[in-house]
């Protein structure tokens, strides 16, 4: 007797014992099935999966679908707990605690050649203790971050190439941001009121020149009561220092190869 017919050789049942246990212990299920059973699996599943979809997952909800396709609105809440045990300060508590958040809501406005923006800030610290040394780089509260006009054109020197230029209140940034750049870890964002001009090719390599005032972040770090109420001061731009700067960036010199170059001054 082969194996395939020692498996499906079937046993007359016995009514005085449980023949289902019985069968499972003595006549396991074959460990591959029956080539007919796949092939009329096989048969069922061409014929039925055709005609059955998966449900389509649901779009996730953006506020920015709620904006008319001239306006772009974008904002994130942040929110970070810090813990330091055996303070380094000679001065400081031996431990210390602070938890802190950042809102940032924006918008946008744009048509073929102009565009114009606003960006909120909105930085504060919490649950610190009596010398936590809450500073300008913890709180800002309620600030205008960015507030700008601006100009565009296209094909300007080559064909898809762009050019922009903004006036305002505007966050800035230069190649991998180790000069000057818009912060990411830190709590407040730095910001600066001037004028920036940028140019881009189609093949990425950009050039861009500003020049600008840093804005002071207030209540600054004399304040320190306001800094731990996280009370709401208008930011000042600084009339005695300026930054100004040109950029060339991403300009190819070899083959995967690409160079930046800037000249960077700040005058005070």
């Amino acid at each position: 007797m082969t194996p395939l017919e020692e498996r499906s050789t079937w046993k007359r049942p016995d009514p005085g014992r449980n023949e289902s246990n019985e069968s499972l212990r003595h006549h396991p299920a074959p460990a591959h099935p029956h080539p007919l059973r796949r092939h009329i699996g096989a048969l069922l599943a061409s014929f039925f999966l055709p005609w059955w979809h998966a449900p389509a997952a649901a779009e996730a909800w953006r506020l920015d679908d709620l904006a008319p396709d001239w306006l772009t609105i974008s904002g994130s809440e942040r929110y970070r707990v810090e813990v330091m045990e055996n303070s380094f300060r000679v001065l400081g508590p031996g431990s210390d605690q602070m938890t802190s958040s950042r809102l940032l809501l924006a918008a946008e406005a744009s048509g073929d050649t102009w565009f114009a923006g606003v960006e909120l800030q909105d930085s504060r610290a919490w649950w610190h203790d009596e010398l936590t040394p809450v500073g300008t780089d913890d709180v800002n509260a309620g600030e205008f971050l960015q507030a700008y006009l601006g100009l565009k054109l296209a094909d300007v020197l080559k064909d898809g190439d762009e050019l922009t230029a903004r006036v305002g209140r505007f966050t800035l940034s230069m190649g991998n941001k180790r000069i000057i750049g818009r912060n990411s870890f830190r709590n407040t964002i730095n910001s600066f009121a001037g004028a920036r001009v940028a140019w881009q090719s189609a093949r990425g390599v950009g050039l861009q020149a500003f020049y600008a005032r840093p804005v002071e972040r207030l209540p600054n770090f004399l304040e320190r009561d306001a800094l731990r109420d996280n009370d709401i001061e208008r930011d000042q731009t600084t009339s005695g220092r300026s930054l100004w700067g040109i950029e060339l960036s991403a300009l190819p010199i070899a083959a995967e190869t690409a160079v930046d170059l800037y000249l960077v001054g700040f005058e005070e």
